[in-house]
């Protein structure tokens, strides 16, 4: 993930703060990247939320469909 963003920044989240301050709203954009990840990352980034891999590819699924 270190590679830049279609709009040049190199850090997603520096970005949507500075353009868009995010506070108490889901960003589509970055959840998405979730499902890109590597198993051994998803384990890692669930892991440090305190949630399985697999719940929370099934919520970021009922999201796309509701939303989509």
């Amino acid at each position: 993930m270190g590679k830049s963003s279609l709009c040049g920044a190199s850090n997603h989240r520096l970005y949507r703060d500075f353009f868009n301050p995010s506070k108490g709203i889901v960003d589509g954009d970055f959840c998405e990247l979730f499902l890109r990840l590597s198993e051994g990352e998803k384990i890692k980034r669930s892991t440090g939320v305190g949630k399985d891999p697999k719940e929370i590819i099934a919520v970021l699924t009922q999201m796309q469909a509701k939303f989509s």
